[in-house]
């Protein structure tokens, strides 16, 4: 201990040497730089720390999930408007449509971290170090995205049937009762009310012929005002009819009353014994006691050649209504012929305007009246849907399409063209809707 203590005075009270002021210097350079070393280490250290724990940390699983379904969504959306746009411009044209489906849309996502970091260092006794210490730091982080899209043309039998069936009255009573406008509704899916033709033959290809529609229009038109007027209802009511002939007392047993009520049937006493009754929904069109007063509803009632003085009118489907044929006979019932869904989107068809050199070189059918000037389809669709066309592609289209060398689109700030086209995809999805398909399908796997 003795010998130590006197080595460590001789060290620190030895003569000032030359040679050991060098190795001094040397020392503290040394000292001073493994110092600035393990500074600097600690921070970089500390920042790729923090990196790793921030990779760590975030969830990027419920944040792609967010952002990757907004994308999509909205993809899947214009896609969609898209497609019916183009469909509505090639029956103008007369081109065959094509509607494809997409059932799913699959992806898988995957997160990718790594970290490295090394040094190297170099201790120099001279004045000027001849080699630079050397530090490496690496991190990366990756992120992929791998979607697959299954698309399906709808096609085939089944298809082709749906797109010929015509609208039942509970599309109609479903649609007034969502809150959608009476004219609109009807403007789509009705040829013809009692003997009231809606432009029956524009529901097919563009005819050469002018359309009548003009008391149909005024119909539709008085319906709506009424209907702002909340001054009618159209609603099912239960009505009951006779199922068979009068039965007498003895063949009524209560084996047999059973029987007939779990088939949907009751029996009702009448003066001659017995009779099986049963009941079905009825559509009815119910105007209030006040508004058979007024003027629009006396002008639609007559229109409609209906009897007047009921509170209540059947509306049924048929062909012709019970008067057609008979002198001064008044109706009793609102006899509708609907369209199909391939009607309703030939008769949106004509909305879209067609290039004035299109209509010279025969592409597309111009329609006359009888004088032999062309007729304005905005009129004969009530201006329900406006399809504009340029040869630039627009700037303020709600939805666009390129067609033929021409942009076709339906202007963003044309709110009832807007609303029109969001009808007609309910009722594409409602009527099309999803089947079973035999057809090919393509699957894409987009991220590889």
């Amino acid at each position: 201990m003795s010998s130590m203590h006197d080595d460590l005075l001789a060290v620190l009270f030895q003569p000032e040497v030359p040679h050991h002021r060098t190795e001094d210097c040397a020392l503290r350079n040394t000292m001073r730089k493994l110092s600035m070393i393990t500074s600097r280490w600690s921070s970089i250290v500390t920042v790729a720390g923090s990196l790793i724990f921030f990779a760590d940390g975030c969830t990027f699983g419920p944040s792609t999930l967010r952002i990757s379904q907004t994308k999509y969504n909205m993809a899947i959306q214009s896609t969609t408007n898209e497609q019916l746009l183009l469909n509505l411009v090639r029956l103008r044209y007369r081109d065959v449509p094509l509607f494809l489906q997409i059932p799913s849309v699959s992806t898988q996502s995957e997160i990718t971290q790594s970290s490295d970091f090394s040094a190297a260092i170099t201790e120099n006794v001279g004045p000027e170090p001849l080699n630079a210490d050397l530090f490496n730091l690496g991190f990366r982080l990756e992120f992929s995205e791998r979607p697959t899209v299954t698309i399906i043309p709808l096609q085939g039998n089944d298809f082709v049937t749906r797109m010929f069936k015509t609208y039942d009255l509970d599309t109609i009573a479903t649609l007034h009762a969502s809150g959608w406008a009476i004219d609109r509704i009807i403007g789509l899916t009705v040829n013809r009310m009692n003997h009231l033709g809606n432009a029956v033959n524009a529901s097919s290809p563009t005819p050469d012929e002018a359309p009548v529609y003009a008391d149909f229009t005024r119909v539709m038109y008085l319906l709506r005002q009424l209907q702002n007027r909340d001054g009618f209802i159209l609603a099912y009511s239960l009505h009951e009819e006779n199922a068979s002939d009068p039965l007498p007392e003895t063949a009524v047993t209560t084996e047999s009353a059973l029987a007939a009520a779990g088939k949907g049937y009751f029996l009702r006493r009448t003066e001659d014994g017995y009779v099986l009754r049963t009941t079905h929904p009825v559509l009815q069109l119910r105007p209030s006691a006040e508004t058979r007063r007024w003027p629009e509803w006396i002008e639609f009632r007559d229109l409609l050649n209906l009897e007047p003085g009921l509170a209540e009118y059947e509306i049924t489907l048929a062909a012709v209504p019970a008067s057609y044929g008979v002198p001064n006979g008044r109706d009793k019932q609102i006899i509708i012929n609907t369209r199909s869904l391939l009607g309703t989107l030939f008769y949106l068809s004509h909305a879209v305007e067609v290039p004035p050199q299109h209509l010279v070189n025969g592409l597309a059918t111009i329609t006359r009246d009888e004088s032999g000037r062309e007729i304005n389809w905005a009129d004969v669709t009530n201006n329900l849907l406006r399809i504009r066309t340029q040869p630039n592609r627009p700037t303020n289209a709600a939805a666009a399409v390129k067609y033929r060398g021409n942009w076709f689109y339906i202007e963003d700030d044309d709110r009832n063209s807007k609303s029109t086209f969001m009808l007609l995809n309910y009722l594409v999805a409602w009527q099309a809707g999803e089947y079973e398909t035999r057809g090919p399908v393509l699957t894409l796997p987009v991220g590889r």
